[in-house]
């Protein structure tokens, strides 16, 4: 089975904060117990891809994360419903193809843990991968960006797989509690 990772990242948020996002977003969901600066939170309806309604909703930093571990994997930023970088990876058909076109790499700086272990510059390096192997390679691209970043809830996370994981009365102990959001 392949990862399909689909999840929304507040920064210096609460679980009642994202809640409350989810809430003014018209939306249901689930959110994380944070760790570190990130509260992590996914939505019934986002299907690999930000939805419209938690974007005009967001009143501060958000992060938008997508991996889809055969095919494509990028992220958005965001300052309240203002998308202020975009990063998109592709290589579905056989051919890497990278849209960094509103890539701002100050944007995702300002965002780095001062004690990261990947450097601006390994970033660079990493959204711009001349073979397939580079995009896997040492954890990968999407794993470099997540962990400069600091984002902790990201791989094997969509509001799928919170669901089953939920129905089967399962749970991942690196989620702590979540929370419902109806």
């Amino acid at each position: 089975m392949s990862e399909f990772s689909d999840s929304y990242h507040l920064r210096n948020g609460s679980v009642d904060a994202a809640a409350e996002l989810i809430r003014r977003a018209g939306q249901t969901g689930y959110v994380l117990e944070p760790i570190g600066p990130w509260v992590t939170f996914v939505c019934a309806q986002s299907e690999m891809e930000p939805l419209d309604s938690v974007i005009d909703a967001n009143l501060g930093t958000l992060v938008y994360y997508l991996y889809a571990e055969d095919h494509s994997w990028g992220f958005q930023i965001y300052e309240a419903d203002d998308v202020t970088c975009t990063y998109f990876c592709d290589w579905s058909s056989g051919e890497i193809v990278v849209n960094d076109s509103d890539l701002d790499m100050s944007v995702v700086e300002k965002l780095m843990k001062p004690d990261s272990e990947v450097s601006l510059k390994d970033l660079d390096r990493l959204f711009h991968p001349e073979s397939i192997y580079e995009v896997f390679d040492n954890g990968g691209a999407a794993n470099g960006f997540a962990q400069a970043v600091g984002l902790t809830h990201y791989n094997w996370l969509s509001y799928h797989y919170v669901e089953l994981m939920i129905e089967r009365n399962e749970q991942r102990g690196d989620w702590g509690t979540v929370t419902p959001v109806d």
